[in-house]
C-alpha cells in the first residue's frame, strides 16, 4: 500500500505547483486517463487507483487520479463536489467517474465543450438497484438518485462492468442501446506493499481463529446469521471470532449482538490488509442470506491473495465465481455452513486444498499477470 499513500499524499496537496501534484500532465505521447476523486475504500482501490498505477505500468498510458477521498458511511453520493480543473480535462482522452446518483446532464457538456475529443466513462462495480435497504450504500441511492444513474448511463460514451450480471441488468433497466464492457476487478501486488515490514505483530495463541467477512453493507446477511454463527462458537469450543472494521451498526442498531466476537479497527484502507496479515485466520466465513445479485466480490479476491479458505452460503458471487469443493466450501443451509467450518477447521488435508486452489485461481486470473486482464483493460481505452 506504499505507492497507494504516496500517490494519495500527492494528488491531495492542494499546495502543490501543477506541476508537481499531476506529473502525469507531462508525460507525452501516450493515452490519458483521468480517474476521478475515488474514495479510499475497496471500491476506490479495485476500480480505480490500483488500474492508474497498474496502467502506467505499461508505459502506454498516463493516469490521472484527481484526489483521492476519506471513506466515509454518514456522507451522502451528493456531499462531495468534485472540481476539474480545465487543464486535466484538455490533457485527457477519457475520465472516469464512479457510479453516482448526480444528473451529470450539465457536468458531461461542460467536459465536452472545453474537450470535444474527451470520452466519458461511468463505472459500475455492482447492482445499485437492488441493495437490500439495510445496506449503508442503499441510503445514499434514492429513488430520484437511482433515476439519474440510469440516465448518466445513457449520457456517457461508455459504461464498465464488474461483472456480466451487472452489465445485463443495466442494459435491460435503462431499455435504450448501451455502450458497455466488462472490466473485472482488478487485484494488485500494490495492495500489499509493506505489509511484510509491518510492525503489528502477529497474534498467536492456540485458538482457532476465524475471520468473519463482513462490513456495513453486510449488516442484513449478519443480522440473520447471528445465531448460526453461535452455533459455530458451541460446536467450535477453541474458536475465536475476529471482525475487521470499525462499525458494523445501522443507525442504531448492532448486527452483531449477542455475539462473542473480537474487533480488529483500522484507520483506512493502508492498514485494511495488515490486519488480516496479523490475525492470520485457519478460514473465513461469509454469511449470506439469499438476495438479489448486489454483492461484488473483493472479499474473494482478499481471501485469495491470502490462501485462506471460504466458507459461503451457495449465493452469488460464491457460486459465480467459485467452484464449489475446489476454491470454496458452499452450503444450502445454515446447517451444512455449521458442518463446512467445522471439516475445515478439523481437516487438516481440505484447508490446505482449498487455500491452495483459492490462492492459484485468483492470483492467475485477477492480477495483471493474466494477460487477458491486462489486454482487457489496456483495449477498454484505446491502448
Amino acid at each position: 500500500m506504499d505507492t497507494v499513500v504516496k500517490l494519495m499524499e500527492r494528488v491531495n496537496n492542494s499546495q502543490l505547483t501543477l506541476k508537481d501534484r499531476y506529473p502525469e500532465l507531462y508525460d507525452l505521447d501516450k493515452k490519458n486517463i483521468v480517474f476521478v476523486s475515488p474514495f479510499f475504500n475497496k471500491q476506490g482501490l479495485y476500480r480505480m487507483i490500483l488500474p492508474a498505477l497498474e496502467l502506467m505500468e505499461t508505459k502506454r498510458f498516463s493516469c490521472v487520479v484527481t484526489n483521492i477521498l476519506a471513506d466515509d458511511n454518514t456522507k451522502s453520493i451528493d456531499d462531495f463536489n468534485v472540481k476539474l480543473i480545465p487543464e486535466i480535462v484538455r490533457w485527457a482522452d477519457y475520465i472516469v467517474f464512479q457510479a453516482n446518483g448526480q444528473d451529470m446532464t450539465g457536468l458531461i457538456k461542460t467536459l465536452k465543450d472545453i474537450n470535444p475529443k474527451i470520452k466519458i466513462v461511468l463505472d459500475i462495480d455492482r447492482n445499485y438497484h437492488s441493495l437490500n435497504p439495510n445496506n449503508y450504500i442503499a441510503k445514499k441511492f434514492t429513488i430520484a438518485k437511482l433515476r439519474n444513474l440510469e440516465k448518466n448511463l445513457t449520457l456517457v460514451d461508455f459504461s464498465t462492468y464488474a461483472d456480466r450480471l451487472t452489465e445485463d441488468y443495466y442494459i435491460k433497466k435503462t431499455g435504450v442501446p448501451l455502450n458497455t464492457m466488462i472490466i473485472p476487478n482488478l487485484l494488485s501486488p500494490l495492495q500489499f506493499e509493506g505489509i511484510s515490514k509491518t510492525a503489528i505483530a502477529p497474534i498467536t495463541d492456540n485458538k482457532v481463529r476465524i475471520l468473519l467477512m463482513v462490513d456495513q453493507e453486510d449488516w442484513d446477511d449478519i443480522n440473520n446469521f447471528r445465531e448460526t454463527i453461535n452455533q459455530i462458537q458451541v460446536r467450535i469450543p477453541q474458536c475465536k471470532i475476529y471482525v475487521i472494521g470499525n462499525s458494523l451498526t445501522y443507525d442504531t442498531k448492532n448486527s452483531l449482538r449477542l455475539v462473542s466476537y473480537i474487533r480488529v479497527p483500522f484507520d483506512d484502507m493502508s492498514q485494511y490488509y495488515k490486519m488480516i496479515k496479523r490475525i492470520n485466520p485457519i478460514l473465513a466465513i461469509v454469511p449470506c442470506k439469499k438476495l438479489s445479485f448486489s454483492r461484488n466480490y473483493y472479499k474473494i479476491l482478499e481471501m485469495g491473495a491470502f490462501g485462506i479458505p471460504i466458507v459461503a452460503m451457495n449465493e452469488y458471487p460464491f457460486n459465480h465465481i467459485l467452484k464449489k469443493d475446489v476454491h470454496i466450501l458452499l452450503a444450502g443451509q445454515k446447517k451444512t455452513f455449521i458442518e463446512n467450518v467445522k471439516h475445515v477447521v478439523d481437516n487438516v488435508e481440505t484447508k490446505s486444498k482449498l487455500s491452495s486452489n483459492l490462492q492459484t485461481f485468483i492470483q492467475d486470473k485477477y492480477s495483471w499477470n493474466n494477460t487477458t486482464m491486462t489486454n482487457t483493460w489496456v483495449s477498454a481505452f484505446g491502448g
